[in-house]
C-alpha cells in the first residue's frame, strides 16, 4: 500500500481480503492516514436487502442546502434520503435540465455520482470502502469501472476492505477481471506465523511469554490477531502457564 503511487496518476484499486479479526480495517485506515484527505463508506450487515443502502447511508448527514447541486440531481437524491437529505435547492445555484433519455436506474447513479463527487474534499488522497461484501449491489455498482463515478476512481486511491469468500457472484467476477486487466492489487491478509504471533503478544503484553504458553496461544487463535489480542488481553499469565490449565477463550472470540 505504501508502494503506491500518488492520487492522480491512475491507481489501481487495492483489495484487502482475508478472514474476520486479519485487521483489514485496521491496515486500510493506516494506509488512508498516510494518504493524507480520504473518504469512508461502511458497509453493514443488512444492507444487502435494500438498494443503494450503503451509499446512502454515506451520503445521510453530509447533504445540505449549501451544497451546490442540481435541482435534478436533489430530486433523485430524495429517493434514497427521504427525511429531508435530498430536499431543497440553494438559492442561487439554479436548476439543470435532467440528462434526457436517460433510464431511471442511470439517472439515479449519475444524481449519487454527482452528489458524492460534490462532497469530496480539495486534496482527496483516497476512498476507503469498509467491509464491501456487505453492501447492497447497486452501491457496489457505483464502485466499478465504467460507472458514473468512474472519474474519481482514477484520480484517487480506492481500498477495499472484504471478506473473499463472502462477495457476490457479480462483484467476485469484476474482481478477477479487473485484476487481469491491471486495474485492481489482491492483497490477501495471511494468518499470523509462529514468529509473527510472538511479536504480537509482545507488543500487547510487554513481555516475553514461554515458548510451550506462545504454542498453545498460536493453536488456540489459528494465529488470528484479533483473537489473540482479545485472549490475551483476558489471559490470566499466571495460571496459563500450567500446561494442565485449559486455555479458555474470552466470549469476544467465541462468538
Amino acid at each position: 500500500l505504501s508502494a503506491t503511487p500518488g492520487a492522480g496518476e491512475g491507481l489501481p484499486a487495492v483489495w484487502l481480503t482475508g478472514e474476520p479479526g486479519m485487521g483489514k480495517t485496521r491496515l486500510a485506515q493506516e494506509a488512508a492516514n498516510r494518504r493524507g484527505p480520504h473518504l469512508w463508506v461502511q458497509a453493514l450487515a443488512g444492507d444487502a436487502d435494500q438498494p443503494y443502502a450503503t451509499m446512502a447511508r454515506a451520503l445521510r448527514g453530509r447533504l445540505g442546502p449549501a451544497l451546490a447541486l442540481p435541482v435534478w440531481v436533489r430530486q433523485e437524491l430524495a429517493r434514497l434520503l427521504p427525511e429531508g437529505a435530498g430536499g431543497g435547492v440553494a438559492a442561487g445555484h439554479g436548476a439543470s435540465a435532467a440528462p434526457v433519455g436517460t433510464a431511471d436506474a442511470r439517472r439515479l447513479q449519475e444524481a449519487v455520482a454527482r452528489a458524492w463527487q460534490a462532497l469530496c474534499p480539495v486534496g482527496l488522497q483516497a476512498v476507503v470502502l469498509d467491509d464491501w461484501h456487505l453492501a447492497d449491489a447497486a452501491t457496489q455498482a457505483l464502485w466499478l469501472p465504467g460507472s458514473p463515478l468512474g472519474p474519481l476512481l482514477q484520480a484517487v486511491q480506492v481500498i477495499v476492505t472484504a471478506r473473499a469468500a463472502e462477495l457476490p457472484p457479480l462483484l467476485y467476477e469484476a474482481l478477477q477481471r479487473g485484476r487481469h486487466a491491471g486495474a485492481c492489487r489482491l492483497i490477501e491478509l495471511p494468518a499470523l506465523d509462529a514468529d509473527e504471533t510472538r511479536t504480537l503478544v509482545h507488543a500487547v503484553t510487554g513481555r516475553t511469554l514461554p515458548a510451550d504458553l506462545m504454542q498453545r496461544l498460536h493453536t488456540a487463535t489459528g494465529g488470528n490477531p484479533f483473537f489473540l489480542q482479545e485472549t490475551v488481553s483476558q489471559l490470566d499469565l499466571a495460571g496459563a502457564h500450567d500446561p494442565a490449565s485449559g486455555l479458555a477463550l474470552p466470549p469476544t472470540v467465541r462468538d
